[in-house]
């Protein structure tokens, strides 16, 4: 990916299975792919050996991410190594409560073994990674615990082309 498209941002995890469309799917790969005309993009990276280091990483990913126009993060974390409450404790610490986070913690099938993320390059264990959208031209809706919200993208945005990868 980095190749075709150089200066992109590549995020992604292993995880429990993806959902396309109806189905569930195991042992497959699923892609999507974002272009901003105005929204800036910002990555950054921890590493975490277990639970313990889950605030401090959230905090790493939250001092890098701050500022004034920061609107969202996606954040994504080793799913064995990572408690995800005390991560995002961390990122608030820095970012505060304004800024909608989203994301989750990698899986590993059934096994609940090794998990893996990758910013930039080969996932591995023992990463959380994230990426803050920035600027007044985007807005961001979520839903959990019994269904989804529309995202809101905002008034003047318009979506010219999507579309999506599997195999």
């Amino acid at each position: 990916m980095l190749r075709r498209h150089p200066g992109a941002i590549v995020l992604g995890c292993s995880t429990g299975g993806e959902i396309h469309g109806a189905d569930v799917l195991d042992e497959s790969l699923s892609l999507t792919s974002l272009s901003f005309d105005r929204t800036r993009l910002k990555c950054a990276e921890a590493a975490v050996d277990d639970a313990s280091g889950s605030f401090d990483a959230g905090k790493k990913i939250g001092q890098s991410l701050a500022a004034h126009d920061l609107k969202t993060i996606f954040v994504l974390s080793d799913g064995t190594r990572v408690n995800g409450s005390e991560l995002i404790r961390g990122v608030r610490a820095h970012t505060g409560n304004n800024v909608v986070i989203t994301g989750g913690l990698a899986g590993d099938g059934p096994r609940f073994g090794t998990t893996y993320v990758g910013l930039n390059d080969a996932p591995s264990p023992g990463r959380v990674a994230a990426v803050g959208f920035y600027g007044d031209a985007i807005a961001v809706g979520h839903g959990s615990a019994g269904g989804w919200t529309c995202s809101v993208l905002n008034a003047r945005s318009r979506v010219r082309r999507a579309m999506c990868f599997t195999s």
